[in-house]
């Protein structure tokens, strides 16, 4: 449960008891992550997911993250910051800002100029290393058999985010497996991508679907 009190629940509104992390990753059991959210303190969660350029939705003025969190349940985010994110993955802990070009050369001059690109270590080398190691059987298990793209090793996280129930029933699409969001992040240590597929706002005729 959230602190507050309000229930989290896992996709099939089940529980699959002592999980490690690597399957709780796997099998996207959301309430694995908020148990590991619920078990660090805030500052540092907040010191870690800013240090990767992640910019979150704060409770009252301390800078307090809520649990929501945990799962992505938050606002603001656009494709390119989960791929600068995750990068960081790839490259052993070391946060880079996104940017699209390192240097300008003049023609006419041959002056340069060099964009001097902010780095930032946001984890251990160690910490990369097992977290990609965690999310390379993730992306085996979504992708399946999909998975082979031309004998490429890759990580990757797919996530969705839901309507509101209450909305869903009003439009009589309850049993529709409609949802709001759908992502994906994926990486080597040669490229990172996110992709974003969604509609602006709710409609009964257009939607996503789970199924």
């Amino acid at each position: 449960n959230y602190t507050n009190g309000g229930t989290m629940r896992n996709v099939d509104n089940t529980y699959q008891g002592f999980l490690t992390l690597e399957q709780c990753l796997v099998r996207s059991r959301n309430t694995c992550a908020l148990q590991a959210f619920q078990s660090l303190s805030n500052s540092k969660i907040n010191k870690f997911v800013t240090s990767l350029g992640i910019t979150p939705e704060y409770l009252g003025k301390n800078s307090y993250i809520n649990e929501a969190h945990s799962i992505g349940g938050y606002d603001g985010e656009s494709p390119l910051t989960p791929t600068a994110a995750y990068a960081a993955f790839a490259n052993k802990g070391v946060y880079i800002e996104p940017h699209t070009f390192t240097k300008i050369v003049y023609r006419e001059t041959g002056e340069e100029y060099i964009n001097d690109i902010e780095t930032t270590e946001a984890m251990s080398e160690e910490t990369a290393y097992m977290i990609s190691d965690m999310l390379v059987s993730t992306a085996k298990y979504a992708m399946g058999w999909h998975y082979n793209v031309n004998g490429i090793e890759y990580a990757a996280k797919t996530g969705t985010t839901n309507f509101d129930y209450d909305q869903l029933v009003e439009n009589n699409m309850q049993w529709s497996g409609a949802v709001n969001d759908i992502w994906t992040v994926g990486y080597n240590t040669e490229y990172t991508l996110s992709v974003w597929y969604g509609y602006d706002g709710f409609s009964t005729e257009y939607y996503n679907t789970v199924n």
